[in-house]
């Protein structure tokens, strides 16, 4: 008898800890499920549309996140110069070069929660980007044959 109570004590405590193994493991898992809707993208901007609280970067749709107050669109996410100074969301434009951070909600989607704009020579994949395209551009002038010489 004193052997089948030993062994019903053994069972229990082998029981109780794997639920406490299996609780710890359920945990740590929530916190990694957190870090893997978080991120953070270097990129261009490819559009701004603050009217739908959504910017365009690297072929990702980015949703701003905002709300009315007193009728007038208010902003949560946080827009910033490359001094992490506070600026407007109409200082960001096309070919411009952003640091977003901010997490992926259930469905997937992008939402913002900071954008820092970055100055116009930072390194955007280790190579440097022009801001805008030079318009002064000429085109290049048509090359001919004349005789056995190519002249434009």
């Amino acid at each position: 008898m004193k052997a089948f109570n030993n062994f019903i004590l053994i069972g229990c405590l082998l029981f109780f800890g794997g639920l406490l193994c299996a609780e710890s493991a359920c945990l740590a898992g929530e916190d990694s499920i957190a870090d893997d809707l978080s991120f953070e993208l270097r990129a261009t901007i490819m559009e701004v549309d603050p009217a739908n609280d959504l910017m365009i970067i690297a072929e990702k749709e980015i949703h701003l996140r905002s709300y009315l107050k007193d009728g007038k669109k208010k902003w949560k996410t946080i827009f910033l110069d490359d001094d992490g100074e506070k600026i407007s969301v109409t200082s960001f434009k096309q070919y411009d070069n952003v640091i977003v951070k901010g997490e992926k909600n259930s469905l997937g989607v992008m939402l913002a929660d900071e954008i820092t704009l970055l100055p116009v020579d930072q390194a955007v994949r280790g190579k440097k980007v022009k801001q805008k395209p030079d318009k002064t551009m000429q085109p290049a002038t048509p090359v001919h044959l004349e005789g056995e010489v190519w002249v434009n």
